[in-house]
């Protein structure tokens, strides 16, 4: 269950936004933590909405979602 629910917020995260890197802050596509858990070190990224002209838009469009 837990595959599925992310593999269902993924996808609407993808739907909903255009997700790219930050021009200010690009992304240090080597930069990983020295443990034996290896994941990479927090970046930033630019959510913008695709579904709608604003956030407020997207919200209300969200809100019918699920019923």
């Amino acid at each position: 269950m837990a595959t599925n629910s992310i593999f269902l917020n993924t996808a609407l995260i993808q739907w909903a936004f255009t997700l790219s890197a930050d021009p200010a802050q690009p992304i240090d596509v080597l930069a990983f933590t020295k443990s034996a858990n290896t994941h990479p070190l927090p970046f930033k990224v630019v959510f913008e909405p695709r579904v709608t002209e604003s956030l407020e838009g997207l919200r209300e469009v969200m809100e019918g979602y699920g019923q």
